[in-house]
C-alpha cells in the first residue's frame, strides 16, 4: 500500500481529497492529512511516504525557508499544489523542481490521477527502496542520509561508499568493486583512495561511522558480526 502525506490548510480541499482516495483506492493509498506546515514537517521526518503533496501558499505564509526544510529533512518526491497566476507561488515551485505539480483549483480527481500516474511509472513504493541499518537511512534515489532521524549533509565520495556498503549490508565490499562502482573502469590512480573517502565517511557519521569495520585484506563491511 502507498502511503501519501497531503499538506493543506483549506478544509474542503483536504475533505474531498480524502473522500475521493477513500472512494478509488481504499485499497491501494493510505492518504495522511495535516493543515499545518510544521506538523507536516514532523510527519516527514519520523513516516515513511512515497509521495509529499504540499500546498505552496501554505509554506510561504508560515515565513518559513522551506525550501531548505525539505531539501535537508524530505527525501520522497513531492507535488507542489500550486496557482500558477501567483509569481512567489511560481519562483518558489521553479527553485524547488518539484516531481510534479497540481494546479489551483484543487480538483481531487487531478489529485489521484496525478499520484496514481507517477506512482505507476515505479516499480515499488519509495520506502521499500530506502536502505536502513542500525538508526543510518538512506533514499539511494536522492542521496538523503538521516542519522537516528537527523539529517547528514555527506560530502565527497561519502554518500555514494554509504550507498554501495548498504546495499551490501553484512557483506565485504573490496576495494575494487568500490573503485568499479564510485571511481569507474578507467580510474588509474591508487585504491587507497577508497581508504581516505572511507575515513570521511566515518567523520561524517560521527558515533555511527564505527558501524563501517575494515576487513584486513579484504574490504569494508557495514553490519554482520561486531
Amino acid at each position: 500500500m502507498y502511503r501519501i502525506l497531503l499538506i493543506e490548510d483549506i478544509f474542503d480541499v483536504r475533505e474531498s481529497v480524502k473522500d475521493y482516495f477513500s472512494l478509488k483506492g481504499k485499497d491501494r493509498f493510505k492518504l495522511d492529512l495535516t493543515f499545518d506546515f510544521w506538523d507536516g514537517m514532523n510527519k516527514i521526518r519520523t513516516e515513511p511516504y512515497d509521495i509529499v503533496i504540499l500546498d505552496v501558499r501554505l509554506c510561504i505564509q508560515t515565513g518559513a525557508d522551506f525550501c531548505t526544510l525539505l531539501s535537508q529533512h524530505c527525501p520522497y518526491p513531492v507535488m507542489f499544489i500550486l496557482d500558477m497566476d501567483d509569481e512567489e507561488e511560481v519562483a518558489y515551485a521553479i527553485e524547488m523542481s518539484p516531481s510534479s505539480l497540481i494546479l489551483k483549483p484543487v480538483e481531487a480527481t487531478d489529485v489521484y490521477e496525478q499520484v496514481s500516474d507517477y506512482l505507476n511509472e515505479t516499480e515499488t513504493p519509495s520506502f521499500n527502496q530506502m536502505l536502513e541499518y542500525s538508526g543510518i537511512m538512506m533514499n539511494p534515489k536522492t542521496g538523503h542520509v538521516t542519522v537516528d532521524g537527523t539529517y547528514v549533509n555527506l560530502t565527497g565520495k561519502a554518500s555514494s561508499l554509504l550507498c554501495v556498503l548498504l546495499e551490501n549490508t553484512n557483506s565485504v565490499v573490496s576495494r575494487e568493486m568500490l573503485l568499479k562502482r564510485i571511481w569507474g573502469e578507467d580510474f588509474c590512480g591508487s585504491d587507497r583512495v577508497v581508504d581516505s573517502q572511507i575515513r570521511m565517511l566515518r567523520k561524517q557519521l560521527g558515533e555511527k561511522g564505527n558501524l563501517i569495520r575494515t576487513e584486513k585484506g579484504e574490504g569494508y563491511i557495514i553490519g554482520g558480526k561486531q
